[in-house]
């Protein structure tokens, strides 16, 4: 989460809540929000496209009936996700299954993307190298340090997954 004292963090949340509400609904516009804690003009235009879908005033503002209504879309997007997993969350060290692999194929891109090397090995194993990438990443995404996948870090990795994915395959 973030502190309201801190702008950038409580942007990258409604650029979060956005990207995933969008990509739930299949909404370009909001699907296109990329988390980056800069409040530009695709920000802006995501959640003109929320307030309009919502029947809310359109302005582009994030106030506050327009979070209100976006985290609420976040949790119920949120809830129908995690309904369809094949894996049951919170899962951790020693967890064995197809989901795993695909959670380990996420976190080796991810832990590449942003540090150049991985230890994850993509295979069907929660191991200790699975446990420390989640941890690491946690803390990249400003969750509290575990090495446990719950359903809110597993949203988020997904929703990080894609967004880099698409950017790297944009440039």
């Amino acid at each position: 989460m973030y502190s309201v004292l801190d702008k950038k963090g409580a942007i990258r949340e409604v650029q979060r809540l956005l990207g995933y509400v969008g990509t739930k609904l299949g909404n370009k516009a909001m699907r296109d929000v990329r988390i980056s804690g800069v409040y530009d003009k695709i920000t802006a235009d995501g959640v003109k496209e929320f307030q309009k879908n919502n029947s809310l005033h359109i302005t582009g503002r994030v106030d506050q009936e327009t979070f209100y209504l976006l985290y609420s879309a976040y949790v119920l997007a949120k809830r129908r996700n995690t309904e369809n997993l094949s894996v049951e969350l919170p899962v951790g060290f020693g967890a064995y299954n197809q989901e795993i692999r695909t959670i380990n194929e996420m976190l080796a891109y991810l832990t590449e993307y942003y540090y150049g090397a991985t230890d994850v090995k993509v295979n069907n194993f929660f191991s200790n190298y699975t446990a420390n990438a989640v941890s690491v990443l946690k803390e990249v995404f400003g969750f509290e340090r575990s090495e446990i996948i719950d359903e809110d870090f597993y949203s988020r990795l997904l929703l990080e997954y894609r967004s880099v994915k698409d950017s790297v395959n944009f440039n």
